[in-house]
């Protein structure tokens, strides 16, 4: 590929990662807040939606990579993302007929739709033709933007709940990024870039440390899904105005951001196991503090605490999975199902918790979901463990 039509290729990857990760955000993160504060969604039924999403994002999100094998010839990798750039798009045509709730529901179904066909795509694009210091550099590189793209998102979304209707403009939005998508697909190239190696050049321990960074990531998931369905109850019982709440929910997704970035600039961590044992500790700590903290200076702490494991269960997650899986879009599949199942496990956990114990419910969800993960955080200790007694 000649370097000029690479460059431009890579630019417009990057805008496209941007643009698409504010619908995720919206999605993921953000949509709690104005199923609670627009529609009055109890804990429970917060949690449900989030649970059906992810259903549907598992499922495609694991057919991706089959899914362009069976159509070789016939659909390329840039052609799929045409796909879920479509799907994106298409609340549009519900808004004019649909009640807003209805049609921010159909959205959020559409844009799990769009990301699970997406992401893997643009990972497999990301890793495509590198390796060592140019793959950790591009892995870092898109990671900071998509971050960059969902932090920003989440702040902004404040000043909208001045807004009659949060949910309409949240719906527009969503399906102006799909349009514009499918406007910049063409400066894409319709093949990523063949791997330079293959599998036998993969450092010694890295198979083990994948195996380690798959349990982490689901778990990472399982809390972070929980977190967005839970936060805007926890921050309304702290006083704050709606306004306010998601700027400061976005603490742990800047704190994410920075330490991402300094995890793409130095490479010392790679192949040692302390990232993975650091990573579990804080997910599971900071989850706690933010479900338990009395004050929003805890909350803030937790949140912190929180945004710098995920950091590092996310992106040590997906640069082995890219080093061993060869930068392949079933790696990259692979990857987005198990971010998925965490999706699905989360908020599953949790209103089962609410709905179970009645009034103390939000506090036996959050102890419930700090066994459920904290039991598979261990693993990343254990095989560690395991390889030092062993040498």
């Amino acid at each position: 590929m000649p370097p000029a039509v690479a460059k431009n290729s890579a630019l417009a990857l990057l805008a496209l990662t941007f643009a698409n990760s504010v619908g995720t955000s919206v999605l993921w993160n953000g949509m709690s807040f104005v199923l609670k504060h627009q529609f009055n969604y109890p804990e429970w039924k917060t949690m449900m939606v989030y649970v059906v999403t992810a259903i549907v994002y598992v499922g495609v999100a694991v057919a991706a990579g089959p899914i362009l094998k069976q159509m070789r010839g016939r659909l390329s990798p840039r052609g799929l993302m045409g796909i879920a750039f479509a799907f994106e798009a298409s609340p549009a045509l519900v808004l004019p007929w649909a009640s807003p709730e209805v049609a921010l529901l159909y959205a959020a179904v559409a844009v799990s739709i769009a990301g699970a066909l997406l992401w893997p795509v643009m990972e497999a694009y990301v890793a495509g033709g590198k390796h060592g210091h140019e793959m950790r550099r591009s892995i870092g590189l898109w990671c900071l933007t998509w971050m960059s793209a969902v932090t920003i998102t989440l702040i902004a979304m404040g000043p909208l709940f001045l807004l009659e209707n949060v949910a309409g403009w949240t719906v527009a939005g969503i399906s102006l990024i799909g349009f514009a998508s499918l406007l910049a697909l063409p400066l894409l190239e319709r093949q990523p870039e063949p791997h330079p190696h293959d599998a036998e050049t993969v450092p010694a321990g890295y198979h083990s440390l994948l195996a380690s960074a798959r349990i982490l990531l689901p778990v990472s998931y399982v809390l972070v899904s929980a977190l967005s369905a839970m936060l805007p109850y926890v921050l309304s019982a702290l006083q704050l105005p709606e306004t306010w709440q998601t700027p400061l929910a976005a603490t742990w997704l800047g704190v994410r951001l920075v330490v991402t970035g300094m995890l793409a600039m130095t490479h010392s961590w790679h192949g040692r196991w302390g990232a993975i044992l650091l990573s579990a500790i804080a997910l599971v700590g900071g989850f706690a503090i933010v479900a338990f903290g009395p004050t929003t200076a805890i909350v803030v702490a937790g949140l912190v605490c929180f945004g710098l494991g995920h950091a590092i269960a996310y992106y040590a997650a997906l640069y082995y999975a890219m080093r061993v899986g060869s930068a392949g879009v079933d790696a990259g599949g692979t990857h987005e199902a198990l971010i998925g199942a965490g999706y699905v496990a989360g908020p599953l956990v949790a209103a089962g918790g609410v709905t179970l114990a009645g009034s103390s419910g939000m506090a036996s969800a959050v102890l419930l979901l700090c066994v459920v993960s904290g039991v598979p955080a261990m693993m990343p200790y254990l095989s560690w463990r395991r390889l030092q007694s062993r040498s």
